[in-house]
């Protein structure tokens, strides 16, 4: 999918796709799908139509039981933790304190004010106006009003609460310090502590009568029951991995997940536990029974399961090519792109990333450094001194000594033959045979060297550092010599770009850029607005570039660093490497198989829904104004469909010979007249096409650039 210069005027929108996830800044999952953030709570209105919120701001939804995933795109990145829907009235709860709540079923959210900036890991509504939150610092709150207030509740102990279930309007219960549970006969006013036999924190609990209810957790897993509203609790299983949730259909059918993908089930009340085999050994964080035979599970690093036969038997609905740490991404086209990591991992795409293929390295070591010089010809650099080579593409690698069993932290070639590798202590090597031989070059440092940029054959830089020490060095006789430079700073340096003789950027620790615009003499810092580690920076031109990092850090110029722009994407993953090719279209990877991909340079998208009036029939306009430079509006008319529901839109922009120049929407949209903007800045004069294609409808429309 493809957006480019479309307005936002709402909280969230929604994006739909086979396995395909978009995030509101434009950036969207390749790997793993539909999303790489853990899933930690779930709402089922009925089989099909399910919502699960995790990490970052992550919210999904189906309305096919799974067969398809929309990501809903939200203005936060907290972390969500639990979701609690009366009828249409949902509310979320995260990190930092963050409540949202949504009066349509969960289409839109906005934010409601909570009063702590305590993580909140639990919320249950008994009624719309009557729910409870608890979270860490000793939190339990109360509204009555729909979250308009929420009231502090007190309890006499100082912890965590994980978990909270109410009965009634009166009748509930907190759960999360060891040894203790907290029950209420009269809504929260007063909690009365019970003592239990966990020795360790509970994490999830559920009641199907006033009187008989499960506790759950436990770093080696324990369930318990009570059969007397929570004044004493018997230890129904002990031992094996922590579990994370709980989920009772009656009284005698019951679940619970939690670490390696455990999954037991009873039909006894808990008097005995049958695992089952959930050929997974991610975390599991929430289950629920949909019905009888229907039950879902999700997890760690976006994992969904599902069993229609009662758990007997559990399918994916997540799919991940790989979970290893990936170290380094390298694009020679908008199609084709590798990327490298833990355990000797390759992957391969034709097709810009929709398809990623594994490739044989013949390592089990990190590859930390990948490079192609054409679609045929590649050099990886890794651990044990190893150096990998493929000419036909990555269909076979091979590997070349290096003469050292130093990690090589990066490697850099100028053509087929000539190339360098470089690590810790000061160590550079080069090749000028295709890495059949190498051969020292020597500097007077001893820090370790981290990346390595040529901007030809002769002229080169070096940056690296390690605690409290940053090294810049630079060679103008292919590394004959190489000299060091001053940076400014003593933080440590993993990541430099240079675009000509004069013009770089180097990016580090604590937050640390420095550029130059004479080819190293002098460099002076400039402001990144982070702390974090930035590991990558990439720039297209002397003004537009990217830098990536720690927690999920993607910022952005326009104006060669004089301000750099966060970007909103929903990870917090660590983002080891950036690849663009162009101002629009790029890639990260990181931590957990991290792979995200913008064609929209990363910018904020939205649509711009500009009348509430739901139109009678489909109808593309004319663009306005036209002529017009560089900018002009299409407006198009959705109307309702057959089904009530959201209906494919396809906007695309072609030029005089009939060659697509870009696409501005590919999106499911509800009915409604929609308005998306064009910026010709980048394109030359002349007439151009735009086309819509839908469900049953399809115009092309004639317009002008004049400039």
């Amino acid at each position: 999918m493809k957006m480019k210069n479309l307005k936002l005027i709402v909280m969230l929108f929604s994006f739909v796709f086979t396995n395909l996830c978009y995030s509101q800044s434009g950036w969207f999952w390749q790997n793993p799908l539909p999303t790489g953030n853990n899933l930690r709570g779930f709402h089922s209105f009925n089989n099909n139509d399910i919502i699960l919120i995790g990490d970052a701001g992550t919210i999904l939804r189906t309305n096919n039981s799974g067969a398809n995933w929309n990501c809903l795109g939200i203005s936060v990145n907290n972390n969500l933790n639990s979701i609690s829907f009366i009828n249409n009235i949902g509310y979320i709860v995260g990190s930092s304190g963050l409540i949202l709540k949504s009066t349509d079923s969960g289409l839109y959210w906005f934010v409601q004010n909570s009063n702590t900036l305590n993580d909140l890991w639990s919320v249950y509504f008994i009624d719309v106006f009557t729910g409870w939150t608890v979270g860490a610092g000793n939190t339990i709150r109360k509204t009555t009003n729909g979250g308009i207030n929420w009231i502090i509740q007190s309890v006499q102990t100082q912890a965590t609460f994980y978990s909270v279930f109410f009965i009634d309007v009166n009748t509930g219960w907190a759960f999360g310090p060891a040894h203790l549970g907290f029950k209420t006969t009269n809504g929260g006013s007063t909690w009365i502590e019970y003592a239990n036999t966990s020795s360790s924190a509970l994490r999830s609990s559920i009641f199907v009568n006033p009187h008989t209810g499960w506790a759950v957790g436990g770093t080696a897993g324990i369930i318990m029951k009570t059969t007397n509203g929570g004044i004493n609790w018997n230890t129904q299983a002990f031992g094996g991995s922590g579990y994370y949730s709980v989920h009772f259909i009656d009284l005698n059918t019951g679940i619970v997940v939690g670490e390696y993908g455990i999954i037991n089930k009873t039909t006894n009340s808990g008097v005995t536990w049958v695992t089952q085999i959930s050929n997974t050994t991610n975390l599991l964080y929430d289950c629920k029974f949909l019905d009888n035979n229907v039950l879902f599970t999700i997890g760690a690093y976006g994992k969904i399961m599902k069993s229609s036969t009662n758990g007997i038997s559990w399918f994916s609905q997540s799919s991940s090519m790989t979970l290893e740490w990936l170290k380094s991404i390298e694009f020679i086209d908008a199609n084709t792109g590798w990327v490298v990591g833990q355990n000797g991992i390759i992957l391969k795409t034709i097709n810009g990333g929709q398809n990623w293929i594994p490739q044989i390295s013949g390592s089990t070591g990190y590859l930390n450094s990948i490079q192609f010089l054409n679609t045929q010809t590649g050099f990886v650099a890794g651990n044990s001194g190893n150096v990998l080579k493929t000419t036909n593409g990555g269909d076979n690698w091979l590997f070349y000594n290096s003469g050292s069993i130093n990690s090589l932290y990066a490697c850099y070639f100028v053509n087929v033959n000539t190339g360098w590798i470089i690590s810790h202590g000061g160590f550079i090597k080069k090749t000028t045979n295709g890495g059949v031989n190498w051969f020292n070059q020597f500097t007077n440092t001893s820090s370790s060297l981290r990346a390595i940029k040529f901007i030809d054959s002769a002229t080169g830089w070096i940056v690296g550092g390690d605690l409290g020490i940053s090294v810049i060095l630079k060679t103008t006789n292919s590394g004959e010599n190489w000299n060091e430079q001053s940076s400014g700073t003593s933080l440590a340096m993993f990541s430099l770009d240079f675009l000509n003789q004069n013009t770089g950027w180097t990016v580090g620790e604590s937050g640390i850029i420095s550029k130059t615009t004479d080819g190293g003499l002098n460099w002076f810092l400039q402001t990144s607005g982070t702390t974090e580690w930035i590991k990558s920076v990439n720039f297209i031109d002397e003004n537009t570039g990217w830098i990536a990092g720690q927690h999920g850090i993607v910022s952005k110029t326009t104006n060669g660093g004089a301000n750099w722009n966060f970007q909103f994407i929903q990870t917090a993953q660590f983002l080891d490497d950036i690849c663009f090719i162009n101002s629009n279209t790029g890639w990260f990877v990181g931590r957990d198989g991290t792979i995200l991909k913008t064609t929209t340079g990363g910018t904020i998208t939205g649509i711009n829904n500009v009348t509430f009036k739901i139109p009678e029939n489909w109808n593309l306009s004319q663009n306005y104004p036209n002529p017009f430079n560089p900018q002009t509006k299409i407006k198009f008319d959705v109307p309702s469909n057959m089904r009530g529901q959201t209906s494919n839109v396809k906007l695309t922009i072609y030029d005089l010979l009939g060659r697509e120049v870009t696409t501005l929407v590919n999106d499911e949209l509800k009915p409604g007249t929609y308005e998306a903007d064009w910026d010709g800045s980048n394109y030359s004069s002349g007439v151009y096409f735009y086309k819509i294609i839908t469900e049953g409808f399809v115009e092309t429309k004639k317009m002008v650039l004049m400039k």
